[in-house]
């Protein structure tokens, strides 16, 4: 079994379009003990492995933010809405992008 298969049927009873299979994928990576959540000590192997070096106060925010519901657990719906946040803004538009594309229509027009 592939661990992309593996991972579908460890999810198998929730909506196919809730969660991506690269958000799922990606949890399970460091859902270490396999919990079904992500505790303090992987979420900061998660932000470590994307650049962010939190101080231990750092890192208790950053976590109470994630854990929405306040269960004192991240679970994949909670960490899917954070990653997914966190892509759309990684891969926003800036001002200039924006500008350099009308630029770039006018100029062709």
């Amino acid at each position: 079994v592939s661990d992309l298969e593996d991972i579908n049927q460890k999810h198998e009873n929730e909506p196919p379009q809730t969660i991506d299979i690269t958000v799922r994928a990606i949890f399970s990576k460091y859902d270490n003990d396999k919990s079904g959540t992500i505790d303090v000590s992987e979420l900061k192997s998660v932000m470590n492995d994307i650049g962010y070096e939190l101080s231990d106060d750092e890192m208790k925010t950053s976590y109470a933010e994630l854990d929405k519901d306040g269960s004192g657990k991240i679970d994949i719906e909670e960490f899917a809405a954070w990653w997914q946040l966190r892509t759309k803004e990684a891969f926003a538009p800036t001002k200039d992008d924006i500008i350099i594309t009308i630029d770039a229509t006018v100029r062709a027009v």
